[in-house]
């Protein structure tokens, strides 16, 4: 069960509530909507269920973070949602309110079966990948130095095994740099981040959404899903539409290398392996931080 709300933010939500007029919704509703159920927070943010007294359900989501901390923009994500919802790949977006940290979706109900194929999660980035563009681009060079400033209080440990990275993740930067080929990209599709409702597989938590590489989404899915090589063959098949050649097999191994060393990068700057109820096991993601670096230099950049 998620633990009760901290009190400022039990007052923010309160504020959102009463917002309810403004709320885009057809037909209006009828009053203001009750709180339903708190679900499981994330990593940053607190999401509570929300009913109407016609029996619409939403979702509010408050921010735990500062956003620009983590180069997210707000002011995107609702773009994003507006465009992933009329393509039906994410929930309606209700309500937006930077000032209290606040953004309300319509709450999609769990089909009781949640399968989720390679080629289903191909088809959903596949659309994502052609949604229209926005004026936020994800910069993993300015992330990544960010989030080493951050983490500079590191364990030892962690910071042996970023110490032991650092010259082949600047190596992948710097090639990267140089990659012009741009879309709209979710950039966290985790399993957590996708859902089956009502038959269809859609996308929720588009917070760090921005343009990027598409290669960095696929990389998120493989490495973040911890899929074994077939399912990552299936995955890549699908959405290239053709078997991975060498070279997009390099490309998926330089981007799963950013994104193994962002996600170290991101717990150890704030803490949050450090609380063992988080259920985050560090030494696994450290060890995956190094092979991902060996097999880049086994397998060398595209072009190289």
């Amino acid at each position: 069960m998620a633990a009760p709300l901290p009190r400022d933010r039990q007052l923010r939500l309160a504020q959102v509530l009463s917002q309810w007029r403004h709320w885009d919704c057809t037909p209006p509703l009828p009053a203001e909507p009750r709180v339903a159920a708190a679900l499981e927070p994330g990593f940053s943010n607190d999401s509570i269920q929300v009913a109407s007294a016609d029996g619409r359900c939403f979702v509010v989501r408050l921010d735990g973070v500062d956003p620009s901390h983590h180069g997210i923009s707000r002011q995107a994500e609702w773009r994003a949602l507006h465009s992933g919802h009329a393509a039906g790949i994410a929930p309606r977006p209700r309500y937006f309110n930077p000032d209290l940290g606040a953004l309300v979706c319509d709450y999609l109900p769990r089909d009781a079966e949640q399968p989720q194929r390679p080629q289903d999660i191909a088809h959903l980035l596949r659309c994502i990948h052609a949604l229209p563009p926005l004026h936020h681009r994800l910069d993993l060079a300015e992330r990544t130095a960010r989030y080493r400033r951050h983490s500079r209080a590191a364990s030892a440990d962690i910071a042996q095994a970023l110490a032991a990275v650092n010259g082949t993740v600047d190596a992948v930067l710097a090639w990267q740099r140089q990659q012009t080929s741009l879309c709209l990209c979710h950039n966290d599709l985790l399993v957590a981040n996708r859902i089956v409702s009502g038959g269809r597989l859609q996308a929720l938590d588009w917070e760090y959404c921005a343009m990027g590489s598409a290669w960095f989404d696929l990389a998120v899915v493989c490495a973040g899903d911890e899929l074994a090589r077939a399912d990552s063959e299936a995955l890549l098949t699908a959405y290239l539409q053709q078997p991975p050649q060498p070279a997009d097999w390099q490309h998926l191994a330089a981007y799963t290398l950013l994104y193994r060393h962002i996600e170290v990068l991101w717990f150890a700057g704030t803490g949050a392996h450090g609380s063992a109820e988080n259920g985050i096991d560090m030494g696994a993601k450290l060890e995956r931080l190094k092979a991902a670096a060996a097999r880049v230099e086994r397998l060398g950049l595209p072009g190289e």
